[in-house]
């Protein structure tokens, strides 16, 4: 059923080259069915919709010419597999819930991986406000969640750890501002979606000095040392984004 289709994705971002390569990996699609939007044959191009196909991923029937895109699309391959899915797949439940879930990520996916435009067609995503607007809220609750946590720990590195992601939020928000002020709406709307993913991260790693504290009793100086690892991660997040 899939040997004729071939799925594209964004080879700049490292997110979609994961979990396409694992179709490939788990031999869901054959090395040849998976091509990256860089390298994609003018001639199939053509017959897809390269605007839709920037937004939604597409899977491209070679016999037929017809394209389907987006979660339909990831569900296919999976159902090939696992037919006792397509149930579920089918069902409204599924798509109230991943339909949304998968909007989030695809319009957000380069300001989550922090990637740039590869050669060749690019098929960044238009900024969609209310989606990044929900990437927002998400990131803004996770991180409010990971500092509650840090903060109860009450230790001497709590109190600094548990500000290190809300201080960056807070210069997301202020740098946000001035930059729309100067350069205009898209470029505010993507820094913002940057900073606040750098945030996230920095808030996972804080995160994982919980159990530490708690399991081993662990001396002041290693909270410390990981709040110290977890700015490092921050900066060098911001680096890769060129926000510094």
């Amino acid at each position: 059923m899939l040997a004729e289709k071939i799925i594209f994705y964004d080879d700049s971002c490292p997110m979609c080259k994961l979990y396409t390569w694992w179709f490939v990996a788990w031999g869901f699609l054959k090395p040849e069915n998976r091509i990256a939007f860089s390298n994609a044959p003018d001639e199939i191009m053509s017959k897809m919709d390269l605007d839709r196909a920037r937004h939604e991923i597409p899977l491209f029937d070679r016999k037929t010419h017809e394209t389907i895109y987006g979660l339909p699309a990831l569900t296919s391959i999976l159902g090939n597999r696992w037919a006792w899915l397509n149930p579920i797949f089918g069902s409204t439940c599924f798509r109230w819930v991943f339909h949304p879930l998968y909007q989030i990520i695809t319009y957000n996916r380069r300001v989550i991986a922090g990637c740039r435009a590869c050669s060749g067609f690019d098929c960044a995503p238009d900024l969609n406000r209310f989606y990044r607007s929900v990437y927002l809220l998400i990131a803004i609750a996770m991180v409010g969640i990971v500092s509650f946590l840090v903060n109860r720990v009450e230790s001497d590195w709590s109190n600094f750890a548990s500000m290190l992601p809300i201080i960056l939020l807070i210069h997301a928000l202020m740098t946000g501002t001035i930059i729309r002020i100067a350069t205009g709406s898209v470029a505010a709307w993507n820094h913002v979606g940057n900073s606040a993913t750098v945030a996230l991260i920095v808030a996972i790693v804080v995160a994982s000095t919980i159990p530490m504290e708690f399991l081993f009793s662990v001396h002041p100086g290693l909270g410390w040392s990981i709040s110290f690892l977890a700015a490092l991660t921050g900066i060098e997040e911001l680096r890769r984004r060129n926000m510094i």
